[in-house]
């Protein structure tokens, strides 16, 4: 229910602009899966002493007091939705939703903000490259191995810094898009749930565990992939007006 709602309000506006004499654009559904590491996030929180007594949390940390009771997920399949509009032919914004990650006692979503240049075009196919700016949310659980403990949760609040690369190939409708990704996800308010079912707010600088990561990403876009005459025209003329 909710992919198809982000689709339609990505779609709303970016046909709107269409009308107003854009390059080109598109919107459709994306997938993407971690890549690396094999085993993500690369470290999770470290407790402080102070916080494992008061919570009872000793069974859900090891001795250097870093978060062990929770799973880190070996692979995931993430939905969600993109549009993008090209202003020219060499620049382009993107706005991109994944609303759900699927994995192993593993989730998240994000939203996005992107801009993207063209370094290579060629009939229908060209190459982008990119970064991006945004925010999320990530939640990871665990299993207990207490008789009647609670399983550990970790859910956190994301800051996400992106950066990608990739290709694709375009119809006059339609269009292709894989490439490569990587997020620089910065911690926000962390909240742990242990075994005892005691939570806490996890703080301090440093101690926030380690979450970037990289993967690959498909998108089928839908909308006009034909570029206006008269930037042909345009890009066909000197700088004095002559044609070349």
């Amino acid at each position: 229910m909710l992919l198809p709602l982000v689709m339609a309000l990505a779609a709303a506006p970016v046909a709107e602009a269409a009308d107003s004499g854009i390059h080109m654009w598109g919107v459709g559904p994306t997938i993407s899966t971690i890549a690396y590491p094999g085993r993500h996030p690369i470290s999770f929180p470290r407790l402080s002493e102070d916080e494992i007594e008061a919570g009872g949390f000793q069974a859900d940390v090891n001795e250097n007091r870093r978060i062990t009771s929770l799973d880190e997920v070996k692979g995931d399949a993430a939905i969600g939705a993109r549009g993008v509009v090209y202003f020219n032919r060499n620049i382009r914004g993107a706005l991109r939703v994944h609303a759900f990650s699927a994995g192993k006692n593993y989730n998240s979503a994000d939203f996005t903000f992107e801009v993207d240049k063209i370094f290579f075009q060629e009939s229908r196919a060209s190459a982008f490259g990119g970064v991006g700016l945004g925010f999320g949310n990530m939640k990871f659980e665990g299993e207990t191995d207490a008789a009647n403990g609670e399983d550990p949760v970790l859910t956190m609040a994301t800051y996400l810094l992106r950066g990608q690369a990739g290709g694709m190939y375009r119809w006059k409708q339609t269009a292709l898009e894989v490439g490569l990704f990587a997020n620089m996800a910065v911690p926000g308010v962390i909240e742990f749930t242990g075994q005892s079912g005691n939570t806490t707010e996890v703080d301090g600088f440093g101690g926030n565990g380690v979450y970037w990561h990289g993967g690959l990403e498909s998108t089928v876009y839908f909308g006009d992939f034909t570029p206006p005459k008269n930037a042909k025209k345009r890009s066909g003329r000197n700088k004095k007006g002559q044609r070349r």
